[in-house]
């Protein structure tokens, strides 16, 4: 981000820099503005506003468009013989006006990426980078909402709590890369045996959680069971190796009570009491 910035300094910096060239340049040949430089100066203005929404192939093109019709304006009052002014102040917008424009393009390709790049940090606070699942807070927030429509409409509404057995413990023993490959597996594996419209969370390091809407609990048994089935072993690379490692996992599937008042905190809690009994 701080390149960008330092980018976007750059070009207003040179934008200031051009239109100083210009007006010193003008004011050095010119004691007053005639009709020609308004129009010019108008067109300038017109352009900077126009190549800043621009790509810069496009903002190119846009110049070469301006310095054709210019120039060939300026071949015709040559010809007719009606140039009386300065040719340096005559020549200097085939110059300034396509710098202005490349310019202006550059700012805006650079204040667009900056944009992306802050959302892209605000939709990480969101989205676990390795899973690329949602996290613990939207989680919350979508499982009431869940709830709620489950009571509403008399749905059938399940949990699924997925947790690495002793988690901290293989973090120790096992170098990062292993680890996160492993849960790149899990987040695979997830992926490939729920629905499009289930929602799948990153609840904590080694936890996570698969809301089912439509689904009762013997529906998330069923899912449970083939997901244990894919994760029975795990075969990681390390090197040239291939190795079997000593991942365990844990699952609870618990179907939401549309008779019992309770929070999406609760509800969670009910899952993952059930984890205990996974064996």
């Amino acid at each position: 981000m701080q390149d960008i910035t330092k980018k976007i300094n750059g070009y207003f910096l040179l934008i200031f820099l051009e239109l100083l060239l210009l007006v010193t340049v003008y004011f050095s040949t010119k004691s007053s503005m005639d009709l020609r430089s308004f129009f010019l100066i108008n067109i300038s203005i017109i352009l900077i506003i126009i190549c800043f929404y621009l790509k810069l192939p496009m903002a190119i093109g846009t110049s070469l468009i301006f310095v054709f019709l210019y120039g060939s304006y300026l071949i015709y009052e040559a010809m007719a013989n009606t140039i009386y002014e300065s040719s340096m102040y005559l020549y200097i917008w085939l110059i300034i006006i396509p710098a202005l424009c490349l310019t202006s393009s550059s700012l805006g390709s650079s204040i667009l990426a900056l944009k992306d790049e802050a959302n892209s940090f605000k939709n990480s606070d969101y989205i676990d980078p390795i899973t690329k699942f949602d996290n613990k807070y939207n989680f919350y927030k979508h499982l009431e909402g869940e709830m709620a429509l489950s009571r509403r409409h008399n749905l059938s509404l399940t949990l699924l709590i997925i947790e690495i057995q002793y988690f901290d413990q293989l973090s120790a023993i096992y170098p990062k890369e292993i680890v996160e490959k492993v849960i790149k597996h899990l987040s695979e594996s997830i992926n490939k045996i729920t629905r499009l419209e289930d929602k799948k969370y990153t609840l904590d390091k080694g936890s996570f959680a698969v809301i089912l809407p439509q689904t009762t609990e013997a529906g998330g048994e069923v899912l449970k069971n083939r997901l244990k089935t894919s994760l029975e072993d795990i075969n990681i690379e390390i090197g040239e190796l291939n190795r079997e490692l000593n991942f365990n996992f844990k699952m609870s599937v618990k179907e939401y009570s549309k008779t019992i008042n309770e929070s999406s905190l609760d509800f969670k809690a009910e899952t993952e009491r059930n984890l205990e009994y996974d064996v």
